[in-house]
């Protein structure tokens, strides 16, 4: 049997192995709820406002302290790479697949640099980066597997609500965002790590249920009455 996996069902092998293999193999997938609408919109509206700084050969002012990078000026590759249903993948030996699609990414002397937004209601804590180490690794991984050089660091760039500001006339008021940039160190290594473990633990028995996963009794009571 062949895989198809993602940054996405990677981080569910980080949490919990059974519920991974669950998953891949006895196709029981963990619960989900209401997927928050306002990311999604963000990532939209942020990718037009980028690009369009991109069409003019410009840096936008969000990034324009980071250390003399510029938007990767590829706009028709870009495009490639962020699209779901094409985006970045590299597929081993034996033809297991690992996709990924890029927000954006930054170019200097040469070499790129993911870039990755994120919005979120609060502040960011001292955690709030580290959450998506994985995800970032992978993407530097994949671009590697394209041929192109990147740098061992990746930038997300963070969104938060700070206050609403009244407009010129009714119904125009502005919610301004704060923009909390962090730089983070990549490692291809734990990408390509993530990865054969991840097939190694699909090939193998059913992994012991975790004392810290709540969904482990969930998924393994749906795939035995399945």
């Amino acid at each position: 049997m062949l895989y198809k996996l993602s940054p996405t069902s990677l981080s569910v092998l980080e949490d919990c192995p059974r519920c991974f293999w669950l998953h891949l193999n006895g196709k029981v997938s963990r619960p989900k709820g209401i997927f928050p609408s306002l990311p999604s919109g963000m990532d939209i509206v942020l990718k037009k406002h980028f690009d369009g700084y991109r069409a003019k050969g410009e840096v936008p002012p969000e990034i324009a302290h980071l250390d003399g990078f510029r938007l990767y000026s590829d706009a028709k590759k870009l495009e490639v790479w962020r699209n779901f249903h094409t985006g970045l993948s590299h597929m081993d030996s034996e033809g297991n697949q690992l996709r990924g699609c890029v927000d954006d990414l930054l170019e200097k002397d040469g070499k790129l640099v993911v870039l990755d937004f994120k919005t979120r209601g609060f502040p960011l804590n001292e955690n709030s980066a580290g959450h998506y180490q994985s995800q970032l690794d992978i993407y530097n991984f994949l671009i590697r597997c394209e041929g192109f050089p990147t740098e061992d660091f990746a930038y997300l760039l963070f969104f938060h609500p700070i206050e609403v500001l009244a407009g010129d006339k009714p119904l125009e008021d502005r919610v301004i965002f704060k923009i909390d940039p962090v730089k983070m160190p990549t490692s291809v290594e734990h990408a390509q790590e993530l990865f054969r473990k991840a097939i190694e633990t699909l090939k193998g028995p059913l992994p012991e249920k975790s004392e810290k996963c709540e969904y482990c009794d969930y998924a393994a009571k749906v795939a035995s009455s399945g």
